[in-house]
């Protein structure tokens, strides 16, 4: 893709560029701008692979997206004009696999079951995800089809359960609704993974992101300018983050204003 800018964006989903509704419209004007002067947009979310490609199309885009806090990255074919290592191709992608699939991750989380009291994805049905999420029966069942990790709700001691989990290497984050267990997602990672393929056409390509929970933290440390997009509720997670811009709007109005504060003249 060409584009007269020379940048690249990455944005989280769920309370960043959605919001409490699933819904991008206060977004509409940043995003159509984005797209009329082909910048590329990456989503890069918790969410699912189906998902985040039902998103992509609703939205228009084309570009290349990073799924469940970067446990894989899907690159259509041909997107990029040179070939580059990844681990399968599946999709229409070329897949780069981060992460450990998801078989192994359930089994790590019913080992955690003494220490509290866990409710994963795989425990529920998609009618009980549904109603615990307010998706539809259709969304629910995509948000179900897990490759790499598993969110899930927690009572108990969690100081014992992140040390439970990180002993043999497993990342534990805090999304927006749901604890997220997983080994070897790294949004960071992702990006500068996908960054890097960008750089060997645009060496001085200039790399933007935007998040809003404690799982976006790592990619927004690998971007040029991370954006923190304003919560209701406590925002204390982003104090570490360098150079970080913060936006005065919640979700996506808050989206909206720094994208297009970003591509004024």
């Amino acid at each position: 893709m060409t584009s007269s800018r020379n940048i690249l964006v990455f944005t989280d989903l769920d309370g960043t560029l959605l919001d409490e509704n699933y819904s991008w419209s206060a977004a509409s004007e940043a995003l159509e701008k984005l797209k009329s002067e082909g910048i590329p947009l990456i989503l890069c979310s918790s969410k699912t692979r189906p998902e985040i490609e039902i998103y992509q199309k609703r939205m228009g885009l084309k570009d290349p997206f990073i799924s469940e806090n970067g446990g894989g990255i899907f690159i259509p074919e041909a997107y990029f004009s040179f070939d580059f290592p990844h681990t399968r191709d599946s999709y229409g992608n070329k897949i780069i696999d981060l992460a450990e699939p998801y078989a192994k991750v359930r089994a790590k989380l019913d080992e955690l079951r003494p220490l509290g009291q866990i409710t994963g994805f795989g425990d529920m049905t998609v009618e009980e995800i549904s109603r615990d999420t307010d998706l539809t029966l259709e969304e629910a069942a995509l948000a179900k089809s897990r490759e790499y990790g598993e969110p899930f709700k927690f009572l108990g001691d969690l100081l014992m359960l992140e040390k439970a989990a990180e002993r043999e290497g497993f990342n534990l984050t805090r999304g927006t609704a749901y604890w997220h267990l997983s080994k070897g997602c790294d949004k960071g990672k992702a990006v500068e993974a996908l960054t890097s393929l960008y750089k060997k056409d645009k060496p001085d390509i200039q790399t933007v992101a935007l998040g809003n929970s404690r799982n976006d933290i790592s990619m927004l440390k690998k971007v040029d300018i991370p954006i923190w997009i304003m919560q209701m509720h406590d925002n204390s997670d982003y104090n570490d983050i360098p150079n970080l811009r913060k936006s005065a709007s919640s979700g996506p109005e808050g989206w909206n204003e720094e994208i297009l504060k970003l591509l004024s003249p």
